[in-house]
């Protein structure tokens, strides 16, 4: 009863704003996540407006932030609602032993957590307080949201929009959406059952999309399933925020931007830890902390590597427990772009991310612009990477990575070698040269220092999570890397990375990824502006 209120309230309000009349050559954009993270629209306003269209952009959330110790040790309302009188006595007691400065609390303290206890609060320990009480979307920016959408011609957006489910654009406006996630991976929009956040086929969602971009054509039919949308509309432009990737100057100024801010992490051998989030959606997002056990996993590390925690953007920073993250573990959620932080990763860890399609077009766009047909990937169980991996004149017995610039272009080291210990395996990936040819972008103004790729598939609920949400093909066609399932072979993988499978990746770049190859924006700009039929 109350979503048919809220949506007839939303469809009455949108069609007194049709009264306004359609303001040409103006673009309204409705991005998933806040400015600091990149995705699909981060780049159009530029180029739009210097073709003369009027561009607005609207934020659509805040990144959720995780419970503090203080705030997670505090007793909930309904807790002290539960709790005991105290006498005028004891509060006397507490206020003449407490420090006069501090105001004393009527409430007992809560007792401490430890880390194999959960914390004291009634919802999953990851997700914020705030976010369970604020909407994705507040009311008023719900309103105007509404009220651009009825003005502008046309409207994109980069993720499901519940508030637009009753909503049917208005005769001469058209609604596109850019899909933020790569591939046909995991089940989602209608393909995805409902009593695991899947949307009702009545509730309108996704249905009113006047075209859909996808990464690769391979994954159309998938796309048009679950978004419930004739084929026709889906169309395979590629994904706007990976053209990054394929621009060897702006990896080489995220390194630098990473190695700035962070300069421990420079010439360290870099383990990312990125887990997609479990729940139904947004509200109910979390990751059980209890899969990693940090404290076991930083005495598995080898002194010069460090591990960085990136969070998916609904959960929020990893919860620390009133306890420190080890020395050499570092929480960076919420504070760098993922693909940013791909850029310095040598071992990416993850479980059903799309973020492994990220990894996997960032290999390839490495491979695109070698002039040799083969990669050396080097694993050292020791010490990590030499330098990060960058090799010079002075470094020819040191194996690993090559530095790519307009001066210095390396061939790899021999293995073998007695301060590294490390062993080195051959993988014939292939080299496509035709995106740096289009892009013209081969005179990099710094050098780019390419680090060894490997990918571990960390799952320790694989079936159920094969059971609950389900993927488009088997879970085989998209690993690259090995599949893991408890912490002791999590740690083997970490000291023992392998290189990733030629097959899938090859497979991944002709069909899911097919069209990402650093012309995306272009692609989706002429499709906004009508030069490509929509």
């Amino acid at each position: 009863m109350v979503n048919r209120l809220q949506w007839g309230l939303l469809r009455a309000f949108y069609r007194l704003a049709c009264r306004q009349a359609i303001r040409p050559r103006s673009v309204l954009l409705l991005p998933s996540h806040a400015p600091g993270v990149d995705n699909n629209l981060t780049g159009l306003t530029e180029p739009l407006t210097a073709l003369g269209w009027s561009v607005r952009n609207l934020a659509a959330t805040r990144p959720a932030t995780a419970i503090s110790a203080e705030t997670r040790s505090a007793p909930t309302k309904w807790q002290r609602l539960r709790q005991p009188a105290r006498t005028a006595t004891q509060i006397s007691a507490d206020i003449a032993t407490s420090a006069p400065t501090k105001r004393p609390s009527p409430w007992p303290p809560s007792p401490a957590v430890t880390a194999d206890q959960k914390a004291p609060c009634p919802w999953p320990e990851t997700i914020s307080r705030r976010s369970r009480r604020q909407a994705p979307w507040p009311l008023m920016t719900t309103a105007r949201a509404l009220w651009l959408m009825a003005r502008s011609a046309v409207t994109v957006i980069d993720d499901h929009l519940p508030m637009l489910n009753p909503i049917n654009p208005r005769a001469g406006s058209r609604l596109i959406q850019a899909w933020h996630g790569l591939g046909a991976f995991k089940r989602v929009g209608y393909t995805r059952p409902t009593d695991q956040g899947g949307p009702a086929r009545s509730s309108g969602a996704h249905q009113h999309y006047t075209a859909a971009l996808v990464s690769g054509s391979t994954v159309r039919q998938a796309y048009a399933a679950s978004f419930g949308l004739p084929v026709e509309r889906v169309q395979a432009l590629g994904a706007p925020r990976t053209d990054r990737l394929f621009n060897r100057s702006a990896r080489a100024a995220d390194q630098a931007s990473v190695w700035s801010r962070w300069p421990d992490l420079r010439g360290r051998r870099i383990i990312t830890i990125a887990p997609t989030f479990r729940g139904r959606g947004r509200r109910g997002a979390h990751y059980p902390s209890a899969w990693l056990n940090l404290e076991v996993l930083a005495t598995a590390l080898s002194p010069n590597d460090r591990l960085i925690l990136h969070q998916h953007p609904f959960i929020g920073p990893w919860p620390t427990q009133r306890q420190a993250l080890p020395e050499q573990v570092i929480d960076l959620t919420g504070k760098i772009d993922p693909n940013a932080l791909l850029a310095v990763t040598n071992l990416l860890v993850t479980d059903y991310s799309s973020i492994i399609f990220d990894f996997a077009l960032l290999i390839r766009a490495e491979l695109s612009e070698r002039s040799e047909s083969a990669i050396r990937w080097t694993t050292d169980t020791t010490n990590g990477t030499a330098a990060n991996g960058r090799q010079t004149a002075g470094d020819a017995g040191r194996g690993g990575q090559e530095t790519v610039g307009p001066a210095t272009r390396g061939s790899g080291g021999e293995s073998g070698d007695d301060n590294l210990g490390g062993e080195t395996g051959r993988v014939d990936l292939g080299v496509d040269r035709r995106h740096v040819d289009q892009r013209g972008d081969r005179e990099a103004p710094s050098a780019q220092v390419i680090p060894p790729r490997s990918l571990v598939l960390y799952q320790p609920d694989a079936d159920s999570y094969l059971a609950n949400r389900g993927f488009y093909r088997p879970m085989a066609a998209y690993a690259f890397g090995p599949q893991v399932t408890d912490l002791p072979a999590l740690i083997e993988a970490i000291r023992h990375p392998s290189p990733p499978d030629q097959t899938v990746l090859e497979d991944l770049w002709a069909g899911d990824l097919n069209a990402c190859d650093g012309l995306s924006t272009g692609r989706l700009i002429a499709l906004i502006t009508g030069s490509q039929p929509s």
